[in-house]
């Protein structure tokens, strides 16, 4: 023991060699450098688990909206005005319950970003309830005011302030049959001049009732279009694209956007498609005996790919009432970009059509991507305006 002692006095006295401090100084070197790894890793671990759960959060309230929009898909307008049997006489325009537009381009700063598919869904999406009718005179119609509805929010859920004659309204008599109309102008809180192609009080083939207005109703027909845009309060350079729903009216052969009702449904989304299910060309569309798709098949999301069930767009807008199911597939990037790295797969992610895991952007950049792809039920449209 007083050896020992001896020995390490003789240490202390002398203090430390050269080679003892230099591996002293490797030692405490390497577990400082691997705490600050452990340290960083775990950082960016956290940040990237942060990054993603934002990401779902962002996409979830997207996937519940549309759900919900195509849900109502038809409700008190029509599945398809041009053939159905409860609009007497049929529009000169076209309102269907579902429109889909495919591949349309979004160009940010001029080029070409990505393309994406576009999904107009029509309905009563007003606020309020149907308007009863007091009285019809040719083409004038006079409505019971609603208390809560003032002169300017009556304008509003009739007359497109930018264009007063885009705005579609559906009268239904007391038999159910439905015209259809725009509206030319609107006169304070109860009376709306329309364009309609028959006097709603004309008795013949419609069998409307001859001037008597009362159980008649009226409400405005609007519809929400889903599609992608660039974010305008944001630099290009970002590279920044949205989700977007626009309510929209109708035009001749088209619809236009409604000033004022943009609504970013999710934030950093690079992809949106659909697909259109339903009764195949042939059959009659509430034919109970046509074998309708799985709802738990899964079905390729290009509908190019021609199958007896997969409408494409000229299918949906002319026999909207076969629709069925819509698969939907959304595509939303994280908010941070990254340094691209030669081991990261790229390629047609920037399109929107394909499952990479990176979407490319540029300045040697790319973005982590989440994709959620879903299915939505819509029954038989062809009834669904009696509801």
């Amino acid at each position: 023991m007083g050896e020992n002692k001896t020995r390490w006095s003789s240490v202390s006295r002398r203090g430390f060699t050269l080679i003892e401090l230099m591996i002293g100084m490797l030692l405490t070197t390497i577990v400082i450098g691997g705490t600050y790894l452990m340290f960083t890793s775990s950082s960016e671990v956290f940040s990237h688990q942060n990054l993603t759960s934002e990401n779902h959060n962002n996409i979830r309230f997207a996937v519940e909206l549309l759900k919900a929009d195509v849900a109502r898909a038809g409700f008190m307008s029509s599945p398809n005005g041009a053939t159905d049997p409860q609009v007497c006489p049929p529009p000169t325009f076209s309102v269907p319950a579902l429109s889909l537009t495919e591949d349309v381009v979004v160009q940010i700063d001029g080029s070409d970003f990505l393309t994406t598919d576009q999904l107009l869904v029509v309905g009563d999406m007003s606020a309020y309830p149907p308007f009863q009718i007091s009285s019809i005179a040719g083409t004038v119609i006079t409505v019971v005011p609603q208390p809560e509805v003032d002169d300017a929010t009556f304008a509003n859920i009739f007359q497109e302030p930018v264009s007063a004659s885009s705005r579609v309204i559906r009268l239904t008599n007391p038999d159910g049959l439905s015209q259809f109309g725009k509206v030319s102008n609107v006169s304070g809180d109860d009376t709306i001049n329309l364009v309609l192609p028959l006097t709603p009080a004309t008795t013949g083939s419609c069998g409307y009732s001859p001037m008597a207005a009362e159980n008649h109703e009226i409400n405005a027909v609007t519809g929400y279009l889903y599609t992608i845009e660039p974010d305008p309060a944001v630099d290009a350079s970002m590279e920044k694209t949205d989700l977007v729903r626009w309510r929209a009216d109708f035009t001749n052969g088209g619809f236009t956007n409604i000033p004022g009702s943009r609504l970013v449904v999710a934030e950093y989304v690079v992809g949106l498609d659909f697909v259109v299910l339903g009764v195949p060309s042939g059959q009659p569309a509430n034919d109970p005996s046509v074998a309708l798709p799985d709802p738990e098949e899964e079905h390729g999301m290009d509908s190019s790919g021609s199958t007896a069930s997969i409408m494409d767009e000229s299918d949906v807008d002319a026999s909207p009432q076969r629709v069925r199911y819509v698969d939907f597939r959304i595509m939303t990037r994280t908010r941070e970009a990254i340094p691209r790295r030669l081991a990261v797969p790229t390629g047609a992610s920037a399109v929107g059509h394909a499952e990479q895991v990176y979407f490319p952007l540029s300045n040697n950049r790319v973005a982590d991507v989440r994709t959620i792809q879903g299915k939505i039920a819509a029954p038989n449209l062809t009834f669904r305006n009696l509801q």
